[in-house]
């Protein structure tokens, strides 16, 4: 809890606003008092959201399975999700051929606040990706398309390699050289935690920079 102060997170038990709940997923300790808590500030918010509407949503974890393709986790935040939606997330669109639930068992559809596994999509998307449903399967490749050039667009005002190795040696020959790194991983959540273990990395005469993560 000390340490979530120094992201500006406050608890209760610190004089914060921030609830807290200790817990285990292992044991199962603590689940129904999380429970209790989200569900009494749930109702103080009043947070509501509308089923009726296409879903949109947002991108939590996703990866390649062997036999499956790419699946990922969405967390539907609007509206509901129904298998065979066209979908768009990102630069990546698709269509709900599959919705697994948490438990991994096949459903219909998902609603507000559900998280859902989705089967059917024609690349891995980026975790934090906005995720919506779109109105025809056309309108969701016209859109990642699109997308995807404006990706490109950009990728072509980086250096190129030539230009990077040149800089990189000119770095290095320096005091304050510069060490670049690739990081690829085989799922967002994995990638995420090593990008923040190498982040902590102190390295004297120089520093540690992430040019690219898959």
């Amino acid at each position: 809890r000390t340490e979530l102060t120094n992201q500006e997170i406050v608890t209760e038990e610190l004089g914060g606003d921030v609830p807290s709940v200790e817990l285990s997923a292992a044991t199962g300790q603590g689940i129904e008092d999380l429970l209790e808590v989200i569900d009494l500030i749930a109702q103080l918010e009043d947070f509501q959201a509308n089923p009726k509407p296409t879903a949109s949503g947002v991108v939590v974890e996703a990866q390649l399975e062997k036999g499956r393709g790419a699946v990922a986790t969405v967390i539907i935040q609007r509206g509901t999700l129904r298998q065979g939606d066209p979908f768009v997330a990102g630069a990546v669109s698709g269509r709900a051929r599959a919705l697994l639930d948490d438990q991994g068992e096949r459903i219909e559809s998902a609603g507000p606040s559900t998280p859902v596994q989705i089967m059917g999509w024609d690349d891995v998307p980026s975790a934090g990706d906005f995720f919506a449903v779109t109105g025809s399967d056309k309108d969701a490749r016209d859109l990642a398309a699109q997308r995807q050039e404006e990706d490109r667009l950009e990728a072509n005002v980086a250096p190129s390699a030539r230009e990077r190795l040149e800089g990189l040696l000119d770095q290095l020959r320096s005091e304050d050289a510069t060490l670049n790194i690739i990081v690829k991983a085989d799922a967002q959540g994995s990638l995420e935690a090593i990008r923040e273990s190498i982040a902590k990395i102190e390295r004297e005469g120089g520093k540690i920079q992430i040019i690219h993560t898959a």
